[in-house]
């Protein structure tokens, strides 16, 4: 919640409008993490069966440095999930109806 973001066409919907396209960027947003989630999996469970070393400064398994995109992009997806199940704003504006914005 804490990323800079442009909201100047969801405040002007009206708020059963701004409340559908809230919701509908939400599931976007999860489809596309839990999309990298799988296909970092993918990769990562590949480099750990093939036992694929990345050679920079020293050699490291490739599959530790991949570990890190089905984690990160799994609990982005988990997020936005909650977000979208408990009917609470990703951003400022959030979804119509309710004063999430009052802390």
């Amino acid at each position: 919640k804490g990323h800079i973001y442009v909201e100047v066409v969801l405040v002007n919907l009206p708020p059963t409008v701004r409340n559908a396209a809230t919701r509908i960027i939400l599931l976007a947003c999860v489809a596309v993490c839990a999309i990298l989630a799988w296909y970092g999996a993918d990769i990562t469970i590949r480099n750990y069966l093939q036992a694929e070393t990345d050679v920079r400064s020293f050699d490291m398994p490739r599959w530790m440095l991949m570990l890190f995109m089905p984690l990160s992009f799994g609990m982005m997806a988990i997020e936005f999930l909650r977000f979208f199940v408990r009917g609470e704003p990703p951003f400022g504006g959030g979804l119509a109806g309710g004063d999430h914005d009052a802390r």
